[in-house]
């Protein structure tokens, strides 16, 4: 009998010191929280479920949060390891990843994270408001009969920064392609790629609509492989990001972009160019990762 009580005491104390209740046991203080935030219906759901605010807390951040969801959003959780964000963005958006399967509008359009690619896209009348034409900067660029070569202002400038620091170094860059309208990109797909998905985006789904993708490579080289055995490449994979530049199709990563390696593609994304270097993430998987979607 002395031994049961001591065993009730010391259970007891590991409660209160290390803060151990029961599943589905909350404090005051956190169903208060809980009342505020949910439903009579939603509250009664956590209830049945015995469901801890702890258990919650993770999710409650994000807007798209739903508690009749919670089950399945910690079911993906624990079979992929997500974390609670990527099990949230895995449950709400299945096809994510799913190339040309029910395809949404691009995602964060009014940042440099603009996401488009086979999963998101643009309409077709939509053209960049701040397009600036590469002829009106000291960098090297293709010439193209009838053809002009324009981004966003933001990445040109990051771009021509990057331009002259390469160029110090004695490396040589060309810009090959940078905006494209979707009528252009129709022309490319069908009539040029003969519709070939690996290479080339269907209408509305490049990137280069956004204005903030560019070809880059050299003269010798164009938009080849050779450009990758290139001390040109080189220099660009490793200090890309520092101007806010990223390579948008990297090799082994076909599986998340929908393209084989395009080692002359890159993309302006900003100050979030470092951490998707660092963490040598695909913009897909740096939004999946980061970003309610």
């Amino acid at each position: 009998m002395m031994g049961r009580h001591y065993a009730a005491v010391i259970i007891l104390l590991i409660i209160v010191l290390f803060g151990i209740y029961p599943a589905g046991k909350n404090t005051g203080r956190e169903e208060a929280l809980l009342q505020e935030r949910f439903s009579a219906a939603e509250l009664e759901f956590i209830n049945a479920n015995g469901i801890a605010y702890k258990d919650l807390e993770p999710y409650l951040k994000y807007h798209k949060f739903d508690i009749y969801k919670y089950f399945q959003y910690e079911e993906v959780r624990f079979k992929h390891g997500y974390t609670h964000l990527e099990s949230l963005n895995h449950v709400h958006n299945p096809d994510y990843y799913r190339f040309y399967h029910q395809p949404r509008e691009a995602l964060f359009p009014d940042t440099p994270l603009m996401l488009v690619n086979k999963c998101h896209y643009l309409d077709k009348d939509y053209v960049p408001g701040d397009l600036v034409n590469v002829r009106d900067y000291d960098i090297d660029y293709i010439v193209r009969e009838g053809e002009e070569i324009c981004l966003r202002k933001a990445a040109l400038d990051a771009y021509v920064e990057m331009y002259e620091a390469a160029r110090a170094d004695g490396i040589e860059l060309m810009i090959f392609s940078g905006y494209r309208s979707y009528e252009k990109q129709s022309v490319l797909h069908y009539q040029v790629y003969n519709q070939d998905d690996s290479i080339s985006a269907r209408p509305g789904f490049s990137e280069h609509q956004t204005g903030y993708a560019l070809d880059i490579s050299r003269p010798g080289d164009g938009l080849t492989m050779l450009f990758a055995q290139s001390p040109s490449f080189a220099w660009l994979s490793a200090n890309c990001h520092k101007y806010g530049f990223i390579l948008r199709f990297p090799a082994g990563k076909e599986h998340i972009t929908g393209y084989t390696f395009e080692p002359w593609h890159f993309r302006y994304v900003g100050d979030y160019a470092e951490t998707i270097h660092a963490g040598g993430l695909t913009l897909e998987e740096y939004i999946f990762s980061n970003l309610e979607i």
